[in-house]
């Protein structure tokens, strides 16, 4: 835990992870849910 710097590197990986793997699985279910 690093306070005083903002994130740290793995925080900001890990998010832009689970914001990626947010987006793919939207993009993917639209498809599906539109059929």
């Amino acid at each position: 835990m690093q306070t005083g710097r903002g994130f740290t590197i793995v925080e900001v990986v890990a998010a832009l992870v689970i914001v990626g793997a947010a987006l793919v699985a939207t993009c993917l279910a639209i498809p599906i849910f539109q059929i």
